[in-house]
């Protein structure tokens, strides 16, 4: 026996040494102190059978680690079990690899001294500690009593997460109450949910609109656990508050895309409904004149008496079936195309549009007060259109034996551009129909032709440029229309 060997037989620590094969090789008084197995038993015998909750607890650290690794292991508490008493050791042990020329050949396990009781806890306290100091969770720990405001319950420990979550520092919040950090937006409702928990000495779980230091406000998902001491009386409440904030900006986001997505669908199944409701009518129409007429026209080929004007009620009810098919083709392309925005001279777009229906209407008898060199931020053919079907109302829905007066300024409200387009027309009451519903149209307007779709247009294009449209009207009194359009920063 070496000089070391010698030495290690007398140290209070329990040392063994193990092959490859977890043979013992060598066993110091300690160790048969503890096992009440001599060297002479121990030798040449697997150290797992001769201590078989060391197998349970180490024998990955052991064999894997230590033999077949070469790793030192150290362990702060490990509990082990007599064999023959069945007595729990508490104690810390330490696994070191074996080497002769480069190869790991065994392991030597050292087994601290026996552990107390009292620095078992210790052991666990520090462990906490660590554990609270370290978590990203933040932990406020308070006074039971008296749990009222303003004097309690007192903040009288504050984890460095809470320091990181809140923006106060511990000695900030020492002495206040957790009602610090709510706001004008925190919810008196799950403000009492915690009053009558405190008071009812219950655990508490929600979520609650605190705000930080700044004043920026934040989500957090609440838990709060009285705690009892030894004779137990509540002395203290723990809260562990974690940051639910994006969490929340997420779940409003995804209720905003629903909502939206079901405003879309009520929308399209609307749209549907109503040119179903029109195919079903309006469209039945002049599709019932051209099959009349044409039955008409073929009987009276021969006498070509009448022929003429069937002829002309054909060609109308044609022209009216023409103009809805490209009405309703504008509507469904002007929903898809991409909008190219740039600057546009709308007072020269205005002009163009008015000489165009002032020939369509044979309207000679117009007066138009427009404010000079009018620009827009928009797509130029989209807002042509736009500007084509408002002006076109105006020329439809005009009234007979009176001069058609149309009035259209341009000013800046906020960050829009706002056009405004009056006129002394027929009117309608736009408190009584949806304006922009497709195929809608008022009383007024029933016996002028159109079909309910170019205000719909209108309203999708200005959507489409990120703007607002809306309209006034009164019958006799005439109709404004009140575009509004981003400003362009660029």
């Amino acid at each position: 026996m070496t000089a070391t060997d010698l030495i290690l037989q007398e140290t209070f620590d329990c040392i063994f040494r193990i092959d490859k094969n977890h043979l013992v090789t060598f066993w110091n008084k300690s160790m048969q102190a503890l096992l009440g197995t001599n060297e002479t038993n121990a030798l040449n015998k697997n150290i797992f059978e001769l201590f078989p909750s060391l197998r349970e607890e180490c024998y990955y650290y052991l064999d894997q680690a230590v033999i077949q690794e070469n790793r030192s292991i150290d362990l702060p508490l490990l509990k082990l079990y007599k064999p023959v008493s069945g007595q729990e050791v508490v104690t810390r042990a330490r696994f070191i690899p074996i080497l002769d020329q480069g190869k790991v050949v065994g392991a030597t396990g050292i087994l601290g001294a026996y552990e107390s009781h009292q620095t078992n806890e210790s052991f666990f306290r520090n462990l906490l500690q660590s554990v609270v100091m370290n978590t990203n969770d933040a932990i406020l720990i308070t006074r039971a009593e008296p749990i009222d405001p303003p004097k309690g319950p007192k903040i009288i420990f504050a984890n460095p997460a809470f320091t990181r979550m809140s923006g106060y520092s511990e000695r900030e919040i020492l002495g206040h109450t957790p009602r610090y950090l709510q706001g004008p937006g925190t919810s008196s409702q799950t403000k009492e949910t915690i009053r009558r928990g405190l008071s009812n000495w219950e655990s508490i779980n929600c979520e609650i609109l605190n705000y930080h230091k700044s004043g920026e406000p934040f989500w957090v998902d609440l838990g709060i656990v009285p705690v009892k001491n030894d004779e137990g009386f509540y002395t203290h409440w723990i809260a562990v508050q974690r940051d639910v904030t994006e969490k929340r900006k997420n779940m409003e986001k995804l209720e905003n895309t629903n909502a939206y997505l079901e405003q879309q669908v009520q929308q399209r199944t609307a749209d549907l409904e109503s040119f179903s409701y029109f195919l079903g009518h309006d469209a039945r129409q002049p599709m019932r004149t051209i099959l009349s007429f044409s039955q008409l026209l073929q009987k009276e080929l021969d006498s070509w008496g009448k022929s003429s004007e069937y002829l002309g009620y054909i060609k109308e009810a044609g022209k009216y079936l023409c103009d809805l098919v490209q009405s309703l083709e504008q509507l469904t392309l002007f929903s898809k195309e991409p909008v190219n925005k740039k600057s546009i001279n709308l007072s020269l777009v205005l002009e163009k549009e008015i000489q165009s229906l002032q020939s369509t209407y044979d309207l000679t008898n117009l007066q138009t007060e427009i404010s000079p060199a009018i620009t827009l931020y928009g797509d130029h053919r989209l807002i042509q259109n736009l500007m084509g079907n408002i002006l076109s109302n105006s020329f439809k829905y005009h009234r007979k034996g009176i001069p058609l007066i149309l009035q259209i300024q341009k000013y800046t409200e906020n960050n829009y551009d706002v056009v405004e387009m009056q006129d002394n027309g027929i009117g309608f009451d736009s408190t009584e129909i949806d304006s922009f519903k497709l195929f809608e149209r008022g009383r007024t307007q029933a016996d002028r032709p159109g079909f309910g779709i170019g205000l719909a247009i209108c309203q999708k294009i200005v959507k489409r440029h990120g703007g607002h449209i809306s309209i006034q009207s009164k019958p006799d009194e005439g109709t404004l229309v009140q575009i509004k359009l981003p400003k362009n920063y660029s």
